[in-house]
């Protein structure tokens, strides 16, 4: 739920494949941020959601989790992310993880 909020929060042309179905890098960028956050109940350190570009820039993330690309190999590689998107998307998760925590549990964040 809170990825799809995520995905309707943000300009959806890159955030899928060309088939409108399947999660481009950006898109699949903005999901494991989300989920990242739901899961753990917190973002991710921003050093190790978004590499530096002296360590490759988020184009890296691709190359070192070995993430497959939802689209056929005889396609063109859609674009990766660039820094400053990895971070506007990363900022995007953290305000809808946020805002549906606050609106779930309140303000001091207990499921009790």
């Amino acid at each position: 739920m809170q990825t799809n909020l995520a995905f309707n929060n943000h300009n959806r042309d890159k955030l899928f494949h060309y088939d409108e179905f399947h999660p481009s890098p950006h898109g699949s960028f903005l999901a494991g941020c989300v989920l990242y956050s739901t899961i753990m109940g917190e973002a991710p350190k921003l050093e190790l959601a978004i590499p530096s570009q002296k360590e490759g820039g988020p184009a890296v993330l691709w190359q070192r989790s070995r993430a497959r690309l939802m689209q056929p190999p005889e396609e063109e590689p859609l674009e990766r992310p660039t820094l400053d998107e990895a971070i506007y998307l990363y900022e995007v998760a953290l305000d809808v993880t946020q805002a549906y925590k606050f609106s779930h549990y309140g303000n001091n964040n207990s499921r009790s």
